[in-house]
């Protein structure tokens, strides 16, 4: 199930909303060391510390996504229990 959500979020969310704000934002990072010069977020890990707030926001999303197909899921039963 988690490998479903985040294909959906990556696959298909992040790039609609990567192309209403104007790019990828999902990618960028801050680069906490002077050493880091990289433009691509894997290769600034490898280059130095780096605070990655795209993929945080990336995971948050799937989270959401998670939860609420849960809340769905638990409320769909509690309905189903209350019919019986």
């Amino acid at each position: 199930f988690g490998r479903i959500v985040e294909s959906l979020v990556g696959d298909i969310f992040m790039p609609v909303i990567g192309a209403i704000t104007g790019g990828s934002i999902f990618e960028q990072f801050l680069a906490l060391s002077s050493n880091v010069t990289a433009t691509s977020l894997e290769e600034a890990k490898r280059q130095g510390a780096v605070l990655a707030y795209g993929s945080f926001v990336t995971i948050m999303i799937n989270f959401a996504i998670i939860a609420w197909v849960l809340f769905l899921v638990v409320k769909g039963i509690n309905r189903l229990k209350a019919q019986a």
